[in-house]
């Protein structure tokens, strides 16, 4: 399982990049096979000493999603509103709605992603629930 809370009060954990770095992190420490791709990670950029894009790190997330044998993975993504929803080209919260979206739709067997959010108009009117039943997700 991995878990993560959207905090309006840390910025770090409002946006698409920190929800999944906190996702790989928690991942590569329950396999060893899941920290052999963080690793790779931490080898591609340079030791550490550049951050990867959210691209790169939706990349190593999808890899260690895909690693066959794991047992079934339950990704909690807890607080979607507490994203701020107006501010830059595009706003923090709907890059995490995006990134959501991304996640269902790898359509993973093994993965199962639980969102819970107050009833945000811009949240609502995402149906996360109609694009699983169109890719055939349970």
């Amino acid at each position: 399982m991995a878990y993560f809370y959207c905090d309006f009060r840390d910025s770090q954990k409002q946006d698409a990049g920190g929800l999944l770095s906190s996702l790989i992190i928690q991942l590569a420490a329950k396999s060893n096979a899941c920290s052999n791709i963080l690793s790779d990670l931490y080898s591609n950029c340079d030791a550490g000493s550049r951050q990867p894009g959210d691209h790169v790190l939706l990349d190593c997330l999808e890899q260690i999603l895909k690693i066959e044998g794991l047992p079934t993975i339950h990704i909690i993504i807890d607080g979607v509103d507490e994203c701020p929803d107006g501010s830059g080209l595009v706003p923090p919260r709907e890059r995490v709605l995006r990134l959501i979206e991304k996640l269902v739709e790898f359509d993973l067997p093994n993965v199962r992603i639980c969102v819970t959010s107050r009833p945000e108009a811009d949240i609502q009117a995402r149906d996360f629930m109609e694009l699983a039943d169109q890719l055939g997700c349970s």
